[in-house]
């Protein structure tokens, strides 16, 4: 649901990430761009998809640590974190 939305809010290209690859095709078909498996080499493919400068928004719906660490990663220089629902 929350890449539906980004979809229908912004133009921004989408990065999608999953512990289980079952889920790209639903992630891709509401509207993500690319998709991405979570796991050590996460924040490596997050980095080369936005040219080595990071993502603007990371969105962490999970609030877990090893998710929040990687939001904070794989955001850019003064880009935002933001932990919904937890």
């Amino acid at each position: 649901m929350a890449t539906q939305i980004l979809k229908a809010l912004t133009a921004t290209r989408i990065i999608a990430v999953d512990t289980l690859p079952e889920k790209f095709e639903l992630a891709r078909s509401s509207g993500a761009h690319e998709t991405v498996l979570a796991g050590e080499n996460a924040a490596a493919e997050i980095r080369e998809l936005t040219h080595g400068l990071g993502a603007n928004l990371v969105l962490d719906f999970v609030g877990a640590e090893k998710t929040v660490a990687l939001a904070i990663k794989v955001a850019r220089v003064q880009g935002q974190v933001t932990v919904v629902g937890c």
